[in-house]
Order: structure tokens, then C-alpha cells, then sequence
């Protein structure tokens, strides 16, 4: 709703200011939970699921996740900017194409668990990478007005 309003009274700068703000205290704890669970994934896995199988997944896609905690703020800027039918339909876009992947790749057994994990973490980094083309494309059109 901040955004929303400043855009409306066109106060750019105070628009900047508030999306680097949102953007910056999004990744901290992004950055944080990233380093804890690259660093320590067999503490995590054995004090949540009673295991330490499957730390090598974790300890190797832990990196992608990044792009999560700053995924939620980039939709929320994009609305903001009455950008919501794009997102939507980005959104729905790679959320077909992943069930897409996950439904193939579950049948193909020489693909392993590896490469599957990989198509669908390179699927979710595309989306992210996506959204924030979208934002930068109509970002700078709007405040440039």
C-alpha cells in the first residue's frame, strides 16, 4: 500500500528509497538462512526430520533458495504498479511448466534424482529471473513519467 500511494502522488524518490529498503531487508534474512543451511545442513535435517539423508541436495541447492525470500516483495512492487495480469500469468506459466518437468522426469528413471532436482530448481531461478525482468522493464517506465 506505500508503494501503491506514492506512486499515485508521484514521489519517485521516496518510491526508490522504499523499494531498495524492501528489496534490502528481504535478503538479509535470505542471505542468513542460505549461509546456515549450506553451512550446517546435517544439524538442520537431524534436528527437523530425525535424519541425515539428504544433506548433499541441501548443501547443493541451498543457493537457489535466495531467490525465494526476495521473489514475494518483486510480485508485491509489481502490483503496486498495477503489473498483477503479467505476474499472474508468468506465475502461471513456469508453475505448469515445473508440474510439466516434475511428471516427465518422474518416469525416466536415467535421469536420477540429481538432474531432476536441478531442471526444477533451474525452473523456479527462471521465474525469479523473469519477475524481475518485468520489474526492471516496467519500473523504470513508471517512475521515468
Amino acid at each position: 500500500p506505500a508503494i501503491s500511494e506514492k506512486v499515485s502522488k508521484n514521489e519517485k524518490e521516496n518510491t526508490i528509497q522504499l523499494i531498495n529498503r524492501i528489496f534490502f531487508l528481504s535478503i538479509i534474512p535470505g542471505i542468513l538462512v542460505t549461509i546456515l543451511l549450506y553451512n550446517y545442513p546435517h544439524e538442520y535435517l537431524n534436528l527437523f526430520f530425525s535424519t541425515t539423508e539428504g544433506t548433499i541436495y541441501i548443501k547443493k541447492y541451498a543457493i537457489v533458495f535466495l531467490f525465494h525470500y526476495i521473489q514475494g516483495p518483486g510480485i508485491a512492487v509489481l502490483q503496486a504498479f498495477g503489473k498483477s495480469k503479467q505476474v499472474m500469468k508468468l506465475c502461471t506459466f513456469f508453475n505448469i511448466t515445473k508440474l510439466f518437468l516434475i511428471i516427465i522426469l518422474a518416469f525416466i528413471p536415467s535421469f536420477g534424482v540429481f538432474s531432476t532436482l536441478l531442471f526444477i530448481c533451474s525452473n523456479f531461478a527462471c521465474a525469479r529471473f523473469c519477475t524481475f525482468y518485468i520489474f526492471k522493464e516496467n519500473f523504470f517506465s513508471v517512475l521515468v513519467k
